[in-house]
């Protein structure tokens, strides 16, 4: 993998971590969640599965509403074991 889309995905946590109080308090969780998505989507494309794994974990933490996180771990279940 290149290493600049490694760069690329530690910019952006960077810029988000920096700007993750005006977010929270602008724009609330879901613009928390949707920028932990984001930078999980470019940790993927850099190959660093375990930083994408974290920061999907925390998408899902800070999903805003219980039946959102309940519809997206279902999807994730059936994903790996479809039944």
């Amino acid at each position: 993998m290149s290493k600049d889309s490694r760069r690329n995905a530690d910019g952006y946590r960077q810029m988000f971590r920096k700007h993750f109080i005006p977010i929270l308090i602008n724009a609330g969780p879901r613009a928390i969640s949707l920028h932990h998505r984001r930078i999980a989507q470019y940790y993927g494309l850099a190959g660093a599965t375990e930083e994408a794994a974290i920061n999907k974990l925390a998408a899902f933490a800070w999903l805003p509403d219980p039946r959102v996180a309940v519809r997206k771990l279902r999807t994730a279940l059936q994903s790996i074991d479809p039944r």
